[in-house]
Formats: C-alpha cells, structure tokens, sequence
C-alpha cells in the first residue's frame, strides 16, 4: 500500500493526509478594484484590477469548514492560477495547519449564514457581508482544474492544481454589503460575474515546489 505524503511540521495531530476531498457550496464573484493589485516576487500578474471573492462551505469530506478567499490571477511561464490575498476560516485546526502545508496565512472568523447572505466577523478587523440574488439563466455543470501559487517556509514558489466537479451553477448578483477599508478597495460594491454554487466537489493535493526564490 503506497505511503501517505508526511504532514509538515505545525500540522495539528490528527489532521488528514492529503489530498483532501470534500464537497459543498461556494459562492464567487469577480470585483473590478480601484487600484491595480500586487503579486509577490516570482509571478506576473494578471488582470490586476480584478479581484476573486469566494465565499465557500465545505459541508462533507475531510475538512469541514467555512472560507472567504480573495483572489487574483498570476502567472509563471506557461503555468496560470490564483494568488490568495487573503483568506478567513472558522475552524482553528484548518487555521494552524493551511499556514503549515499550503503556505497560506488565514485568519480566524466567525460565519453567520442565511439563505442569501454571509456575514464574516473577522477576530480582527472590520466584517464582510456579502449578498446574493438569482438571475435567470440555466444551471450549468462544469468539470474543471483550480491552479494556484503558494510561496512555502523554505523560499520556494510552490504550485498546487485542485479538481473541481461543479453539479449546480446559477448565474446570480454578489454584493459586498460590508466591506472593510483594509480591504482592496472595490469600484463598485455589486457585480453581476458571479456565480452560485449549490452543489460542488473539490480534491485538494499538496502543493509542489516549482522553483526556488
């Protein structure tokens, strides 16, 4: 029987071996910011003055918690995928343990969810609310790959692909109701490329380094 890849260390015991399954559901918009945003050194940015916000519920599978990405496009030669400006989870096992095998540092908050809307109270800082409104259009399945960059401990651009199935897609309204000044700083607080997920599945490898930095 093949080995598990070992956990770095900072893993809290009992923490899942990768890759992580789960399934849940996701809502995402893509939000034209006012000021161009940065990547950091080893990337090339692109499409700057867009900026991906994901709020996500992983619901089953091996990690069950709540998420609020902030996301933009980079890329590396032919590699393309996302960088995470920043990210909130609920759960303190996930805090502690994507800093130690995704490179990422999250914060810790709080998800109060209804049928339409999140509301994110961060540990710190200001909260994040978010809204949501069906427009019409079909549900559309989709079966695609989820690329990002990870810089890791050891001064190394690493990159991870994630495979996501996508049972139930609707086209909708995300409005950032409340929206912290430490944020980027959005053009307009409403955009109508968004999408609601209600139904999805995603596995999640450990990132690989690509090159040393």
């Amino acid at each position: 029987m093949r080995k598990p890849p070992s956990l770095p260390a900072g893993v809290p015991p009992g923490f899942p071996h990768a890759p992580y399954r789960m399934k849940g559901t996701m809502r995402l918009g893509v939000f034209t910011v006012a000021d161009p945003l940065t990547v950091p050194h080893g990337v090339t940015p692109l499409l700057p003055q867009r900026l991906l916000v994901a709020t996500i519920r992983f619901l089953e599978g091996d990690l069950r918690y709540d998420a609020l990405w902030l996301l933009s496009l980079a890329r590396r030669g032919h590699r393309l995928g996302n960088h995470a400006h920043q990210l909130w989870v609920n759960e303190p096992d996930v805090l502690q343990a994507a800093h130690a095998v995704w490179g990422v540092a999250p914060l810790q908050a709080a998800f109060d969810w209804d049928d339409d809307e999140v509301r994110i109270t961060p540990e710190h800082g200001g909260p994040v609310h978010l809204t949501w409104h069906a427009r019409t259009g079909r549900s559309v399945p989709l079966s695609l790959p989820l690329s990002s960059f990870i810089w890791d401990h050891h001064k190394q651009l690493a990159y991870s692909t994630a495979f996501a199935r996508i049972k139930e897609a609707r086209p909708t309204t995300l409005n950032a109701a409340a929206w912290p000044m430490a944020l980027p700083r959005l053009s307009k607080p409403a955009t109508r490329l968004a999408l609601d997920i209600s139904r999805f599945s995603i596995t999640v490898p450990l990132p690989r380094p690509i090159a040393a930095l």
